[in-house]
C-alpha cells in the first residue's frame, strides 16, 4: 500500500508512520497525492489555541477529522 502525503504531513512521516503502521504495516509513505490514499494535513496556532486538521482521500471521497486543544490553559477542557 502507498499512501501519499502533504507538504506538512511529509514533515512528521516517523510520528505519522508509526500510527499508520499499526493497522496497515509495511505501508510506504511517498510526498505528494501517490498511491492509493492521500493525507493532508493542516496545522494552526491561533494565540493560545492550537488546532489540526486531516483530510484523508481514497477514491474520490474524503473524511476530515479537526482537533483543537488549548495546551497552555491548565484545568480546562480541550475545545473540539
Amino acid at each position: 500500500m502507498i499512501i501519499g502525503l502533504s507538504d506538512t504531513a511529509f514533515e512528521y512521516r516517523g510520528t505519522i508512520q508509526d500510527i499508520i503502521w499499526l493497522f496497515y504495516p509495511g505501508a510506504e509513505l511517498v510526498a505528494g497525492p501517490k498511491g492509493e490514499f492521500f493525507l493532508h494535513l493542516t496545522l494552526r496556532q491561533e494565540g493560545q489555541l492550537l488546532w489540526a486538521e486531516t483530510q484523508l482521500y481514497s477514491n474520490g471521497t474524503a473524511m476530515a477529522h479537526r482537533r483543537r486543544a488549548c495546551p497552555s490553559c491548565p484545568g480546562k477542557l480541550p475545545m473540539n
